[in-house]
C-alpha cells in the first residue's frame, strides 16, 4: 500500500460489522482490543466501536513513527 500511497496520506480503517467485544471465548468479556502488527503503518488510523457499545465508546488506534518527526529539525 504505500507504493500507492502519498506520504503525506492518511489511512482511516476497520469494519463496523464485526464485533469485537461481542467475541466469547470462554474467558470472559473482552476489556480491549487491539489491532495487529500487519495493520500499523505511519500515519494508520483506526477506529471502531469501543467496549460499551453503541454510540457511547470508540475505540481508536494512531500510528506515527515519530523518528522523521523528530529529526526534521524544528
Amino acid at each position: 500500500m504505500s507504493q500507492i500511497a502519498d506520504l503525506n496520506s492518511i489511512h482511516v480503517g476497520s469494519s463496523p460489522k464485526f464485533n469485537m467485544y461481542g467475541c466469547e471465548f470462554g474467558l470472559g468479556k473482552a476489556v480491549a482490543a487491539r489491532s495487529g502488527h500487519t495493520n500499523k503503518g505511519d500515519g494508520k488510523i483506526t477506529m471502531s466501536p469501543g467496549r460499551e457499545g453503541g454510540t457511547k465508546s470508540v475505540k481508536m488506534e494512531s500510528c506515527v513513527y515519530m523518528l522523521p518527526r523528530e529529526s526534521d529539525g524544528r
